[in-house]
């Protein structure tokens, strides 16, 4: 399995969905102040969060984390839009399934970094978007499917991400999919 596309949007200098075609030799090149140091920042952001080890966008000096990416409001994009949010994403081959995922971040209640706030899957026959709840909040539920599109809507907490790897929860969705088809 692997990463065929990443995308950006509403991230610093990158306004409208920006997607890079990933290959087996990737090249970022452009003069400097053009993003390319935000782009592998975002990318390592995504990477950890697929491994199951969460949403870090500043390391510490003890960290293994190479980018420093500042607070929310120096990550997204300065615009005029009222709804505060960014993007980031990734498009990947898993069992002959072009899957998309789309995470977006808010800012965090009480606090400067970003956190999630849903996450979006799409496959070739539906999708399956989870959104982020209350800590105080546990476990896992379905709040609705929608059969003749084929959409779950899932409600979890973020540290839910932090307990599988992503292709892990691909088996996971299709557990939830055979269960709730059963009745």
């Amino acid at each position: 399995m692997s990463i065929t596309q990443f995308t950006m949007e509403e991230v610093r200098c990158f306004g409208e969905r920006q997607t890079l075609e990933i290959r087996p030799l990737t090249f970022l090149v452009g003069e400097n102040n053009t993003g390319k140091t935000t782009a592998l920042g975002c990318f390592h952001v995504l990477a950890n969060f697929m491994r199951g080890r969460g949403v870090v966008f500043n390391s510490k000096p003890s960290d293994s984390h190479p980018y420093s990416m500042g607070t929310f409001k120096d990550i997204v994009r300065n615009s005029k839009r009222k709804d505060k949010v960014f993007k980031l994403g990734f498009s990947t081959k898993y069992a002959n399934d072009e899957i998309s995922w789309i995470i977006e971040f808010i800012e965090r209640k009480g606090g400067v970094q970003p956190t999630v706030d849903s996450v979006n899957i799409e496959f070739n026959d539906g999708r399956v978007v989870f959104n982020i709840v209350d800590e105080s909040d546990t476990g896992i539920s379905l709040d609705s499917y929608n059969e003749k599109h084929n959409q779950y809507y899932i409600s979890c907490v973020e540290q839910f991400f932090t307990r599988f790897e992503f292709w892990e929860i691909l088996d996971l969705l299709d557990e939830i999919t055979i269960s709730s088809k059963d009745f």
